[in-house]
């Protein structure tokens, strides 16, 4: 199996999109997946990957994981309630369904947290680059007797 990255960007925030692809031909053999689940595969296979840590596309993708997971667990404990014969049962349904609810938003508010603080990391690094560059531009342009005063002597 041949694993290819076809292009790695840098962005101008200072993330980076990679993308890439993986060739599986019949005289590799089985071939365990790459994912989380326990597959194997043998022949002929392709197959593409795109990974990015820009927070334009991490943070929307979020939100739409959370908001798709709590829809689909509010409609299982909504059937549960419904279900339930008891008043008891029904309060345990809406007690079991209020802590997921709370664990996932933890969740979501730490993973958004780490997204933030990735941003902010890329930002302070883009920054310091560029004031790196202005700093080089700067020391081109001197005058003489400023890069002696500097301590920069260069010959022109």
């Amino acid at each position: 199996m041949k694993e290819k990255t076809t292009s790695y960007r840098k962005n101008p925030n200072g993330s980076y999109t990679r993308t890439g692809k993986i060739v599986q031909r019949p005289e590799d053999g089985w071939q365990e997946s790459q994912g989380a689940s326990i597959e194997r595969r043998k022949g002929w296979g392709v197959w593409f990957t795109w990974e990015t840590d820009d927070p334009k596309y991490t943070r929307p993708g979020l939100v739409i994981f959370l908001l798709f997971f709590i829809a689909i667990f509010t409609a299982i404990f909504w059937c549960a309630w419904e279900a339930a014969r008891t008043p008891s049962q029904q309060i345990f349904s809406i007690t079991v369904w209020a802590g997921f609810l709370g664990w996932t938003l933890y969740v979501g508010n730490g993973l958004r947290k780490a997204i933030n603080r990735r941003e902010a990391e890329q930002q302070a690094a883009v920054r310091a680059e560029r004031e790196k560059k202005r700093l080089a531009r700067l020391a081109d342009t001197a005058l003489p007797e400023d890069r002696e005063r500097a301590g920069q002597d260069r010959p022109d």
